[in-house]
Formats: C-alpha cells, sequence, structure tokens
C-alpha cells in the first residue's frame, strides 16, 4: 500500500519496487495511441484540400471524414471478436491481435500518402476506412488486455489512463 502523498511512476515504478509487468505493453499502447490521435487529429485539416486536389466533392469530403468513425466501430466490434478466439486459442492472441490492428493503420496510412500518386480519391476513402479500423481494433484490445493483465489494484487507473491519453 502506498503512503500518503507517494506517486508511482509514469513508468509505473516506486521507489524499490520491481518492474512493473505491464510496462512493456503500456510503452507500445503509448505509442500505439499517440499514432491513432496523429491519424485523426493532425490528417482531418489537410483532408479536404487533398480531396479537392483529387476532384471530391464536399459530400465526398463529408463521407471520407464519417468513414473513419464506421471504420472505428466496425474495428471494435470486429476485433473485440478477433481478440476474444484467439485468447481462447493462445496466449499471444493480445499481441497478435494488436498486429493486426496495426497492419490495418500501416496499409490505411499508405493509401493516403498515395493518393496524390494515384489520383483517386477513393483511396483516400479506403485508407480513412481502414485507420479507423485501426483506431477502433486497438482500442478495444488495449483496454481488454490491462484489464486482463494488470493487478486488481490497478486496473482502473491503467484502463482510464489509455482511455484519456
Amino acid at each position: 500500500m502506498k503512503a500518503a502523498g507517494e506517486r508511482t511512476s509514469l513508468l509505473g515504478r516506486q521507489g524499490g519496487d520491481k518492474e512493473d509487468p505491464t510496462l512493456r505493453w503500456r510503452i507500445l499502447f503509448y505509442v500505439n495511441v499517440f499514432f491513432s490521435c496523429v491519424s485523426f487529429s493532425i490528417i482531418l485539416p489537410s483532408l479536404q484540400p487533398y480531396l479537392s486536389r483529387n476532384g471530391a466533392s464536399a459530400y465526398f469530403y463529408g463521407s471520407t471524414v464519417a468513414i473513419y468513425s464506421v471504420g472505428e466501430m466496425i474495428g471494435a466490434i470486429l476485433f473485440g471478436k478477433v481478440y476474444e478466439r484467439m485468447t481462447v486459442y493462445s496466449k499471444t492472441g493480445a499481441k497478435a491481435t494488436l498486429l493486426m490492428c496495426i497492419a490495418f493503420g500501416i496499409v490505411g496510412s499508405f493509401m493516403y500518402v498515395i493518393g496524390d500518386v494515384v489520383t483517386s480519391p477513393w483511396t483516400i476513402f479506403w485508407g480513412r476506412a481502414l485507420q479507423g479500423l485501426w483506431t477502433g481494433g486497438k482500442q478495444v484490445v488495449e483496454q481488454t488486455y490491462l484489464s486482463e493483465t494488470a493487478p486488481a489494484d490497478r486496473v482502473t487507473e491503467l484502463t482510464t489512463e489509455q482511455t484519456y491519453l
């Protein structure tokens, strides 16, 4: 039990404590959250001019913005189910599912980048959809993994930290 005023460091350690077993995963999660935020917030202002150069209408722009959120919803359901099935058959279910999510994000980001080369707004649209699948899936995998593996007295703290990061 912590003494009054004593805080755990960002890396999950206190004075003489052993290394936090969730540390490596949490660092990966933080990096993944950073790229998810970049995928949404930094790309959003550049999306309209990017689509305009490729001949997209204002309606198509709205659809491209919306498909990201639709992808997040589908990704959360899809990868939640994949995670559930994979953990039944393997101890590496979280890792494998998270890597699948990241693969979707890489492909989606690549599609977004090559949108000007291909000169098709549909490439950008489907790239955003894949990025949405990635962020929806990773949110479910990270939250579930932390809630299953973190010490019981830190579950709320760690899952909340992931949510609001």
